[in-house]
């Protein structure tokens, strides 16, 4: 499995779609004129052409069949002359804009088979307008390459397709076909070839899909890529698992690591890692100058001069950023103070000792209720790794911030795994 050439990329990519701006990617591009005549025309790549439609539809160069195999040579115009070249030689078009690759954007949702599963996505690939040329090409091999285990994803062009997006989303979408042909099949978990697939709405904190085996057993998923943008644990499930498990909270409620997660989740993005934090001890007194303060619509509310003056020596020390523009003068909001808050957490999440407390405290509630699947790639080559909370594997677990120091973020720390 490859990127289409010939005759059926011309067919999948550019016949009957128009006039299309594009360029050519041949190093050595052979030019010909109507008639087949090869012309001394020096066309680089990267040069900028129009595909013309109407004059693609047949060449004396062009080869029978409809295989990749098949030639196919299209017209293009450069300026104001029109040649003739090799499809192969002119980039495809492509996608334009963010392009939604989670599998409700391929309208996949509710229970159901893999065979169903696989084919949905298939037609939702090359029927989705969004979606073209080598992303089109890249996505069906993908999928394929998860179907029936063979084939090869070496001849794409990572820089023209958006790898981080795929990672992060479209391994969400893959995965289910992964889990189910090999990736949990052999792992005494009840999964086979008839277990059901079952994509969970948006809104779901904890899982992304659902695996139903024969014997009515679920297991939970949970999709992650290995970029530092996929999604975090957030504390509002951990704490609802601890919730339901009074064993749990006897073993974890007298920690500082859970304290935090539970006042992360009790309160808000804004205020939560400000009493967290200063719960430790860090910056209290300051923090209670404040915490009366109604948090809820605080992002972008200037703290009080003299508030300012009482964090001086948090801002001086916090970021070299944070610093200059105090020497500044600039005033500061609290998305500030709870950003400063927030990178101490991190970093008292990432010391040794409680990086060792918050990984067995995750490993231990996710035990039995969440299998985590993760998509990493080399180069084009995807790779899923399994990590079974059951089995320890969840491991160096750390809190990961996404809001801004000065912005309006509004976005609760959760757990990078």
């Amino acid at each position: 499995m490859t990127a289409s050439k010939g005759r059926e990329a011309w067919t999948r990519h550019f016949k009957g779609k128009g006039d299309q701006l594009t360029k050519i990617k041949g190093t050595s591009t052979a030019v010909f004129d109507q008639e087949g005549k090869r012309l001394s025309v020096p066309l680089t790549k990267g040069t900028d052409v129009t595909y013309v439609d109407n004059l693609s539809v047949e060449h004396p160069k062009d080869s029978s069949g409809g295989g990749v195999s098949a030639k196919k040579i299209v017209a293009i115009k450069v300026g104001t002359e029109t040649y003739f070249v090799d499809v192969n030689d002119v980039v495809k078009p492509g996608s334009v804009g963010a392009v939604p690759l989670q599998p409700q954007d391929f309208g996949l949702g509710g229970s159901t088979t893999l065979s169903s599963y696989i084919s949905t996505l298939k037609s939702s690939i090359q029927g989705r307008q969004d979606i073209q040329g080598e992303l089109e090409d890249y996505l069906i091999d993908l999928v394929e390459y998860y179907e029936t285990g063979i084939g090869g994803l070496a001849d794409y062009d990572v820089t023209k397709l958006p790898m981080a997006t795929i990672k992060k989303d479209f391994g969400e979408t893959l995965g289910p076909i992964w889990c189910v042909k090999k990736g949990l099949s052999g792992k005494n978990l009840g999964v086979s070839l008839a277990t059901k697939i079952n994509i969970v709405s948006r809104g779901e904190v904890l899982k992304d899909y659902e695996l139903i085996n024969t014997n009515g057993t679920k297991l939970n998923i949970s999709a992650k890529g290995d970029t530092a943008s996929t999604n975090t644990l957030k504390p509002g499930p951990i704490m609802k698992i601890f919730r339901n498990n009074s064993n749990l909270v006897a073993k974890y409620s007298s920690t500082p690591q859970y304290q935090i997660i539970s006042t992360l989740d009790q309160f808000g993005a804004l205020e939560g890692p400000m009493r967290a934090a200063s719960n430790l001890g860090y910056y209290r007194s300051q923090f209670n100058l404040i915490s009366g303060t109604n948090f809820r619509n605080a992002n972008s509310s200037f703290i009080p001069p003299e508030v300012q003056k009482a964090y001086e020596q948090m801002f001086l020390t916090a970021d070299t950023e944070i610093k200059n523009k105090y020497l500044s003068g600039t005033r500061f909001t609290y998305r500030t103070i709870a950003w400063c808050y927030e990178n101490f957490l991190i970093n008292y999440s990432k010391k040794q000792t409680n990086q060792n407390v918050f990984t067995k405290l995750l490993n231990d509630v996710l035990n039995s209720e969440l299998i985590v699947v993760k998509l990493s790639m080399s180069g084009t080559i995807p790779q899923f790794d399994v990590l079974m909370p059951q089995s320890g594997s969840i491991n160096n677990v750390f809190l990961r911030q996404k809001n801004t120091k000065f912005g309006t973020g509004g976005e609760k720390l959760g757990f990078q795994l």
